[in-house]
């Protein structure tokens, strides 16, 4: 009969949690699995939280002040999402002026981003009240829109190497305008280690990220089984 080690279950556990962000490197990722505003952001407005959402109604968003994100020119931008209207409307942009890039619920229930000024990229259909997984794909100098996994292929654009955000907007746009009406599970900024892959990308049931305190039951389950086998 085989026999595993602790140190061995441990590795498997922990390579199966990494598994969907193989090929990406993570250099941000927002939850809001414990209902409330992440470290280091500050509020605009009155967002609120509930089930493990970051909820906003047009008038709210939160902003991290200081980020070096998506500084390099092969990254990926990602959000899942829901939203309950659809308008002139950004639920996350680096702020950075002509230079920003913003994932946008736009009017006619489009999703879709802007980059290097008003280039609108991706105009794929939404449903309102639908959690949907979008990315912003940046690889090779080409910049290509994601829902739910699918590309926009036809509608692409030219990143020409973007500086790093000064502000990182959650819920609207350069730091508090063309605000989001929705619910947001969570934000990941990655950037791309070797060629892309589509199915690197976040899909609607990574919404809530496994606590470490999940993790460590898991590891402690492994070892408390190990040892009844090894009683026997």
């Amino acid at each position: 009969m085989r026999t595993f080690t602790i140190a061995a279950i441990a590795c498997l556990i922990l390579t199966l949690c990494g598994a969907a962000q193989a090929g990406l490197i993570t250099v941000g990722d927002w939850d809001f699995a414990d209902n409330q505003t992440p470290a280091g952001f500050t509020e605009v407005g009155n967002p609120t939280y509930s089930g493990g959402q970051l909820v906003v109604d047009g008038n709210d968003a939160i902003n991290l002040l200081t980020t070096p994100l998506w500084a390099a020119d092969e990254f990926v931008v990602e959000a899942i999402i829901s939203a309950r209207a659809f308008g002139d409307d950004d639920f996350v942009s680096n702020g950075n002026g002509l230079w920003a890039i913003q994932l946008s619920a736009k009017n006619g229930g489009r999703w879709g981003s802007k980059v290097a000024g008003w280039d609108f990229i991706g105009h794929l259909a939404g449903t309102t009240d639908t959690k949907v997984a979008v990315a912003f794909v940046c690889t090779g100098g080409v910049a290509t829109f994601y829902l739910d996994g699918v590309p926009d292929s036809a509608d692409v654009g030219v990143v020409p190497g973007l500086p790093a955000g000064t502000v990182l907007t959650i819920g609207a746009r350069d730091g508090g305008v063309e605000f989001f009406n929705g619910s947001i599970d969570r934000v990941r900024v990655s950037t791309i280690n070797g060629p892309f892959d589509p199915a690197d990308l976040l899909t609607h049931a990574d919404g809530t990220i496994p606590e470490p305190a999940t993790l460590g039951l898991f590891v402690a389950s492994g070892a408390w089984l190990l040892r009844r086998r090894r009683a026997r």
